[in-house]
């Protein structure tokens, strides 16, 4: 039993070294788990993380973020599936045999030890060290996160920031191979929370472990990720690197929730012609917006000549422009492009946030220019349709978009 048990012991740090063996990667086959009362908080997930991969599962309140991220850990049972580390079923290894570390949103310090005995608890629980290199590698860890000042203090005399680097510090003194961090900067100011950021980065870069990062601020995630994971309702719907994610999403749900603001959905109604694909806006005056040129492996391939569908186009506020007054817009037969009224403008510092109004719709579109439209005044817009998306309106789901629920790296 213990020799079986031996062989799915993965991550064991070299003894004396304190240097972490190769970094893992972490599958989850269709895990699922259900909570008493039928309370479905992981659905069939599958997932995988790459060796040394810093993957960020982002979703909303009650998605099942860390009830994932507790079931990696060993902390939660679960009712279907396997958890894998390197190919082994992690069934039977206990938490505390799995060499990872996890970082909580409250720091959970041992309150009546110093900092100095907070960082060295990881490393005496599991490793047989003399004091002399047990001070050398507390002194370490300290020096790396800011903390060789602190260590005679206790946790009640540390800031909020001090304490979540206390936090960090404990969990990979040990080195651990695996690093999850369960929404750990949520309760820190921006300033802290840019910092702990920038810290963990480093961390990474020289120690190589695999990290998997859950939060809700979608701005961490694109900080934090080299992919992010979409976790919805307890499905994994969409798993890409930051730029794919946020450029080309394969559910309507998904670019609702990534971007600040969020993806534009205009109803549009699209027919093909003769010149191509005409698109308009979907109302009881359907306006003209402009066309698209029909190719066979385009969105619109299906379309035969003189049919029409309705579809929604998904467009980022960047990928719209306000165009200039005797700039030619596209048009079809003698429809030109409409006009569209501006409801409100958004100050930002860097940027102006228009909100318009194109027949019952309001978008909006960000100004980057020194002079910005008015309230009540009216605009001409640039749609470019080949940055853009388009989705089915009744499943939501991307044309020519691949949901990705295995979601393994490629």
């Amino acid at each position: 039993m213990l020799r079986d048990l031996g062989a799915k012991l993965i991550g064991r740090v070299a003894p004396g070294s304190g240097r972490p063996c190769s970094p893992v990667e972490i599958a989850l086959d269709r895990v699922s788990k259900r909570f008493p009362a039928g309370v479905v908080a992981l659905d069939s997930v599958c997932l995988t993380v790459r060796p040394g991969e810093k993957l960020v599962v982002l979703g909303a309140s009650g998605s099942g973020k860390s009830t994932l991220l507790r079931i990696v850990a060993g902390l939660e049972p679960f009712n279907e599936g396997r958890v894998e580390f390197d190919g082994a079923d992690q069934a039977e290894v206990p938490a505390h045999h799995r060499f990872a570390a996890m970082i909580f949103q409250n720091p959970s310090l041992f309150p009546h030890l110093s900092v100095f005995e907070n960082l060295a608890f990881g490393l005496r629980a599991r490793e047989s060290l003399e004091y002399a290199e047990l001070q050398a590698r507390v002194r370490e860890t300290a020096a790396m996160l800011g903390l060789s000042g602190l260590l005679g203090r206790d946790p009640a005399a540390l800031s909020g920031g001090e304490r979540q680097r206390v936090a960090i510090g404990r969990a990979i003194a040990w080195r651990p191979r695996i690093l999850l961090l369960d929404e750990p900067f949520a309760s820190l100011d921006a300033p802290l929370r840019a910092s702990l950021r920038d810290q963990i980065h480093l961390l990474h870069r020289q120690f190589g472990m695999t990290i998997i990062h859950v939060t809700h601020d979608q701005e961490e995630a694109f900080a934090m990720g080299d992919r992010i994971a979409i976790l919805e309702r307890g499905r994994i719907v969409q798993c890409d690197p930051p730029e794919k994610l946020y450029e080309r999403p394969v559910r309507r749900s998904v670019g609702t929730f990534v971007g600040s603001p969020p993806m534009n959905f205009l109803p549009c109604l699209v027919e093909r012609g003769d010149s191509g694909v005409s698109i308009r806006v979907v109302g009881d005056e359907p306006n003209l917006l402009g066309f698209q040129e029909w190719t066979e492996d385009g969105p619109f391939s299906t379309l035969k000549l003189g049919e029409r569908c309705r579809r929604d186009l998904g467009i980022r506020p960047e990928q719209l422009e306000i165009a200039s007054p005797s700039e030619t817009l596209p048009t079809v037969g003698d429809s030109a492009a409409p006009l569209a009224r501006v409801e409100r403008v958004e100050f930002q510092g860097h940027e102006r946030r228009v909100h318009f109004r194109l027949g019952s719709n309001v978008l909006i579109l960000r100004n980057l220019g020194c002079e910005a439209p008015r309230e009540g005044d009216f605009i001409r817009v640039r749609f470019d349709f080949g940055r853009g998306n388009w989705f089915d309106p009744v499943s939501g789901v991307a044309l020519n978009g691949v949901e990705n629920p295995f979601a393994s790296g490629v």
